[in-house]
Formats: C-alpha cells, sequence, structure tokens
C-alpha cells in the first residue's frame, strides 16, 4: 500500500482509503454545497422581503386566476358533454331510422 494512502473505512472483506487530494476535494464539494444553501436560504429571505409588502394584492390575484381557471375548466367539460350528446342523439338517430335496404327501395 502506498504510503500517502490513508485508511478511511473498514468494510465486509475490504477496506477503504483515501488519499490527501480527493480528501480536499471532498471538502470543497461538502463546502460548496453549505455555501450553496446558506446563498439560497438568503435569497428566499430577499424575495419574502420583497414580496410581503403585496401580500394582500397577490392574494387577490391568485383567488381571480383559481377562479379563472375553474371558469375555463367548466367551459372545457360543458364543450365536451354538449359534444357527447350530440354524438349520442347521432346515434341514436341512425340506429332507430338509419338507412336500410327496404327503405330505400321501398319493398317495406
Amino acid at each position: 500500500m502506498p504510503p500517502h494512502y490513508i485508511r478511511r473505512q473498514t468494510l465486509k472483506n475490504a477496506e477503504r482509503y483515501i488519499i490527501p487530494e480527493l480528501k480536499e476535494h471532498e471538502d470543497k464539494v461538502l463546502n460548496s454545497k453549505s455555501k450553496a444553501l446558506a446563498l439560497e436560504k438568503k435569497l428566499w429571505e430577499q424575495l419574502f422581503d420583497l414580496l410581503l409588502p403585496q401580500l394582500d394584492q397577490l392574494q387577490n390575484l391568485a383567488s381571480a386566476l383559481s377562479q379563472l381557471d375553474v371558469c375555463k375548466t367548466l367551459q372545457s367539460a360543458r364543450k365536451a358533454l354538449i359534444i357527447a350528446v350530440l354524438f349520442s342523439v347521432i346515434i341514436l338517430v341512425f340506429e332507430f331510422r338509419g338507412p336500410s335496404p327496404s327503405r330505400r327501395t321501398g319493398d317495406g
């Protein structure tokens, strides 16, 4: 085993080693994750502070948009229902009065 390898962990039937360069890289990665989380938290707090004065307006807007969404959904459902009903009526008409050879020839 090279002298610069450091024993890190004993596994079942194996051992895990690390080298100083790998340890430095691991520390950078872990440190960058914590820095990124800290920056994300800071940005969220700034955004919240920016939006807080307009909170009532934003809630009213969200309510209006949700009502608009419900109306649009109901309109789409209504159109689909009308199409389904018309299609059913057309099918019933053809089943009841559909063209038959006897009607065309008048043979009764």
